[in-house]
């Protein structure tokens, strides 16, 4: 199925002279980046890189074909990647992905969403020429195994030093799932927040106030679809 070429393109991507292969949709918005040998959002990633490159690990949540886990394993100085994808076909990708570039050893893939609690819950593709907006819906008809961070991560044995969110609008409870995480390990946090979505009337579905109450701070905004970078104030 992976080898469909009317479906699927394998890109090859550069970054400072390094080289890694990305299989995704053909005609795919994260697609075009790729095509054009760039890994998706770059300027986010090469200040992640920049600032952030840690030892320990890094977690990518709702990594998609593995554009930013693979780029957190060869360029961020990461131990270990452990990276969430819901969607079976995306997951299928992701993981050819990982296989791909070698990185059997230091990814590993897990095909659950994350949430505040475990549960069955359905998905939706909502623009087929975007899969990255494939998103949890109760009208959805793919089902997804979900789970929290803290019970998936509850007997990870290194430090968590970055967790990167993209959940189209699932994030809030992706947070109430996490807290043991957060307030153990501290780890930088990226979300990805669609403005849209935000409830700025509702404390329990917004972020910035989520994230206030476990010691967090937000310290800028990337991206066109706005991407926050919270810290913990012990490590500001």
């Amino acid at each position: 199925m992976l080898a469909n070429p009317f479906r699927y393109r394998t890109c090859q991507v550069t970054w400072q002279n390094n080289q890694a292969r990305l299989r995704s949709y053909r005609k795919d918005h994260i697609t075009r980046s790729l095509k054009r040998g760039n890994f998706y959002e770059g300027e986010f990633l090469d200040m992640i890189a920049e600032k952030y490159a840690a030892k320990g690990t890094f977690v990518d949540i709702g990594a998609f074909v593995g554009n930013h886990a693979i780029f957190f394993a060869k360029h961020c100085q990461a131990d270990h990647v452990v990276a969430f994808e819901p969607f079976p076909e995306t997951f299928s990708l992701l993981a050819h992905n990982i296989k791909l570039n070698s990185l059997e050893t230091k990814i590993t893939a897990v095909n659950k969403a994350i949430g505040d609690q475990p549960s069955s819950l359905t998905m939706s593709v909502v623009n087929r020429k975007n899969r990255g907006m494939n998103r949890i819906d109760s009208a959805g008809t793919t089902h997804v195994e979900v789970n929290t961070l803290d019970t998936e991560l509850a007997d990870h044995p290194m430090p968590i030093s970055f967790i990167k969110v993209d959940t189209e609008g699932f994030g809030a409870n992706v947070i109430r799932g996490a807290k043991h995480i957060l307030s153990e390990h501290k780890p930088v946090v990226a979300i990805e927040l669609e403005p849209d979505m935000a409830d700025e009337n509702d404390s329990s579905n917004n972020i910035e106030d989520l994230m206030e109450e476990l010691g967090y701070v937000a310290k800028s905004c990337h991206n066109a679809t706005p991407t926050w970078i919270f810290e913990h104030h012990s490590n500001t």
